[in-house]
């Protein structure tokens, strides 16, 4: 559900960017998955994490507030811009709050930790990605994760982003890590692409896995070398792919990913990686 939403727009130019229009507005997202007995569980094949759903009631509520602008085109005109996205949120569980089970040793809490979510693109090359999450029941910030991603386009790429989580012995416990990850890459001419991708542990002082891909791409198919060494053991892999065998030729490109997990490991396989996102239950962009 969206709304109720409020705006505002402040008159004004400062360069290429022409007034500013600022929305806010209340965004809610009820999600309910029945509970299944051991029958209805061994009906289903589990291939992924959706097969694998648990039972769950809950209520996600945010304040969302985003700020646009108009750009003037060199051609003449102007196009609209989100120059940046502020959320703040949180996750109600019905279920937990009327759990009547073990009270005696776990008090119910049924808030998660509030979520700031916050994304800004002042620029068609540059993107500032930042999450904090604060529990409510501990009173202190227990993870957050900073990133800033410079897009180049076809040309090249540069990423940087750092993911901590609070060191907690007690319930709910979890493990204290701080991770930097660092990706970039360019073209070699119109058709090659090499890339470089790191990930350091600053808890331990040490990395913990370096990558570097030298890829050809053509209109219709690619091939890439990988070369990945961790604290453990070294890979090497060669990966072939075909395309445009039904949308057409493109455009030879980074393949960039748009997440890093949590825990700061890569996703996916050759590409670029731009900034962190740890998983939200907030509403996306």
């Amino acid at each position: 559900v969206i709304g109720p939403r409020f705006s505002r727009v402040y008159e004004g130019q400062v360069g290429p960017l022409r007034d500013l229009k600022h929305i806010i507005g209340l965004e809610t997202t009820y999600f309910y998955s029945p509970a299944m007995d051991s029958t209805d569980r061994r009906l289903i094949i589990p291939l992924d994490e959706i097969d694998a759903l648990d039972d769950s009631n809950t209520i996600t509520y945010a304040i969302v507030n985003r700020f646009l602008t108009k750009l003037e085109k060199e051609e003449g005109g102007f196009e609209t811009r989100q120059l940046a996205r502020v959320a703040v949120g949180q996750v109600f569980d019905i279920a937990e709050a009327r759990r009547s089970q073990d009270l005696d040793i776990r008090e119910r809490r049924p808030f998660s930790s509030a979520i700031l979510d916050v994304e800004s693109r002042p620029t068609r090359q540059v993107r500032l990605l930042h999450e904090s999450r604060y529990n409510p029941y501990e009173g202190e910030i227990s993870q957050h994760t900073t990133g800033l991603l410079l897009d180049g386009g076809r040309n090249w790429f540069l990423n940087v982003d750092r993911t901590w989580t609070r060191l907690r012995n007690t319930f709910p416990r979890s493990e204290g890590q701080s991770f930097i990850n660092f990706s970039g890459g360019f073209s070699i001419g119109p058709r090659w692409f090499i890339e470089y991708l790191t990930r350091l542990n600053k808890v331990e002082r040490a990395t913990l896995e370096q990558s570097v891909i030298l890829r050809y791409q053509s209109c219709c198919w690619g091939v890439a070398l990988t070369l990945t060494d961790t604290r453990d053991k070294s890979e090497v892999f060669v990966t072939f792919s075909l395309l445009g065998l039904i949308e057409g030729e493109r455009v030879p490109t980074f393949r960039t990913s748009r997440r890093v997990t949590e825990e700061g490991r890569f996703l996916g396989g050759s590409g670029g990686l731009a900034p962190m996102r740890i998983q939200s239950p907030l509403p996306g962009p």
